[in-house]
């Protein structure tokens, strides 16, 4: 055999296991990828036919999904079965991993008068046809997510016996609990056993227990859950990353991802999204759908609010662009803890004051994470959504024996006062109240309105215990990671302008930019000395930097 043919052979060779390693790939749970959703429009459309499924794997694999989550149910249509095990045959034989999703509205004959398209599950009219649709998808696929729509809106008479004396949050809560165990859990298991079912919590984390979500009690029962880490225009847009976090806390080892889309999205925000839900420690990244992001038919499933999808085709260009190096991040901070300042929210509890701001304090460029409970760290960051734990008074303590830092609102600082055992100044002008490392609370006005200096000085509070200050403008986010002596900064700007950030070390060493998103022009190294760095970052971009 001449060289020619050996090497036309060993091609051919390699092509044929390349080929056969695709179609027989399974995604690792364990390692972080991208999936996607496919709403029942086109699996009844765009997948019934050979040339459709052909384009979707082809779209899929440009923009990375590794698993694709195929819909058997919403809003009164189903997809027939042999269309299902049609697509998620041609799937997994192209490499690309198939689940079910079911999206479970319109499905009792009782319509819920404040929100008629959701499901009353009062209705057994709502949990039988419930149960049929878990048992014909669970049929078919192995694992199953639920999209946010399990949850209760329902006032109708049939709710209000039910509920008796209970109130609203605390009977909803229950009754999702058994409707879950009994007509989802159940059924899936008992046609497939193998079966395993997500619940996914929206983006209302404040109010998730008003519409029956018991985040910690729902998440034990099923076997994953998932998080919205949707963000609108106007943001904010580190609340990605510190829901996603938080549900970490609470879920370990069954927080498997998160869930995000174009809907009154641009450009810009969704690609924000997806850097921010990794920074956020997701397992597995899921853009909503592909009827969103790969057509310009988003469907007879589209609801109110929706019309905002019309950058849809955009977004996913954006993505698509930046998918290598979104892919690059996650083998950055791979094996890498997150380090930072708690900022903890009790769950299944909404306050009056200070909403929305846990998912606001990464703006300020103060590294942090998210957490369920107050536990021991390196300082907090603490709001109206701490005021009810039963050791909140001991744990500001322990941080001022500790030295670690501690900021509170001024609506949390009333409530401490309140306490027993705390003796506080009363500061009323005040937005807030810091903490130093020396015990002495201080009054501090709202960061969000600082001049850079101020909120240099503030931020600076938190970091000076890791051996790093931060110089730059608000709504800047900074993430640290370490793994052993290795550390690295992710710094992300969502200004629309470009800005100059600083970077000052305790510890002199040589550092270099590692990544910059969406590419490399989007950050440059101004000056580098052995304790200091400067850089550049353009508009809406972000810097991975580490030390060479």
């Amino acid at each position: 055999m001449n060289q020619l043919k050996k090497s036309f052979l060993r091609t051919m060779i390699l092509i044929a296991v390349f080929f056969c390693s695709c179609s027989t790939r399974q995604v690792n749970l364990d390692e972080p990828h991208f999936a996607m959703t496919c709403k029942i429009d086109c699996v009844n459309d765009a997948f019934s036919t050979k040339e459709g499924r052909d384009r979707a794997i082809e779209w899929f694999k440009r923009h990375h999904i590794s698993r694709v989550y195929l819909e058997s149910y919403r809003h009164g249509f189903s997809a027939p079965s042999h269309l299902l095990e049609e697509a998620k045959k041609a799937f997994e034989a192209a490499g690309i991993e198939c689940a079910g999703c079911i999206t479970t509205t319109k499905m009792s004959k009782t319509a819920p008068p404040e929100w008629p398209i959701t499901t009353c599950y009062s209705d057994p009219t709502g949990v039988s046809f419930l149960r049929e649709t878990v048992e014909r998808t669970a049929r078919i696929f192995d694992l199953i997510i639920l999209d946010d729509f399990f949850l209760s809106a329902c006032t109708c008479e049939l709710c209000q016996e039910a509920k008796g004396d209970l109130d609203w949050t605390t009977f909803r809560m229950a009754h999702m609990l058994e409707v879950g165990e009994k007509h989802i859990l159940e059924p899936a298991r008992k046609v497939n056993p193998k079966c395993k079912i997500i619940v996914k919590y929206p983006c209302w984390y404040e109010n998730l227990q008003d519409r029956g979500y018991d985040v910690v009690n729902q998440t034990a029962l099923f076997d994953y859950a998932y998080v919205g880490t949707e963000t609108r225009e106007g943001g904010p847009q580190t609340q990605a990353a510190w829901y996603q976090m938080w549900l970490n806390d609470i879920g370990k080892e069954k927080s498997l991802g998160g869930w995000f889309d174009p809907l009154g999205t641009k450009p810009e925000t969704f690609v924000e999204q997806a850097r921010q839900t990794i920074l956020g420690g997701a397992k597995e990244i899921l853009l909503h759908s592909y009827d969103y992001l790969a057509t310009k038919n988003v469907g007879i499933a589209i609801h109110d609010g929706d019309e905002g999808v019309k950058y849809g085709i955009q977004d996913a260009a954006a993505f698509e662009y930046e998918v290598q190096g979104l892919q690059q991040l996650i083998e950055y901070i791979k094996g890498y803890e997150a380090y930072g300042v708690f900022v903890p929210k009790k769950p299944n509890e909404c306050p009056q004051l200070d909403q929305k701001l846990v998912g606001k304090v990464g703006l300020l460029g103060i590294p942090f994470l998210a957490s369920a409970s107050l536990k021991q760290g390196d300082g907090y960051f603490l709001t109206a959504h701490s005021e009810n734990y039963d050791n909140l008074v001991s744990s500001v303590q322990d941080a001022q024996k500790a030295q670690k830092p501690v900021a509170c609102t001024q609506a949390l600082y009333q409530k401490l006062q309140e306490k027993e055992g705390l003796s506080l100044e009363y500061a009323p002008e005040a937005w807030g109240l810091f903490m130093d490392t020396d015990g002495n609370w201080v009054p501090f006005n709202d960061p969000f309105e600082m001049s850079r200096e101020e909120l240099n000085r503030f931020r600076n509070g938190f970091t000076a215990q890791w051996g790093i200050e931060l110089d730059a403008p608000c709504y800047v986010s900074m993430h640290l990671y370490r793994k052993g002596d290795e550390k690295i900064q992710v710094i992300e700007n969502f200004n629309d302008e470009e800005i100059r950030v600083k970077l000052n070390y305790t510890e002199p060493a040589s550092r270099k930019i590692g990544l910059a998103l969406p590419d490399a022009s989007s950050a440059s190294m101004v000056n580098v000395g052995t304790n200091t760095l400067e850089m550049t970052l353009k508009p809406r971009s972000l810097v991975l930097v580490l030390s060479e």
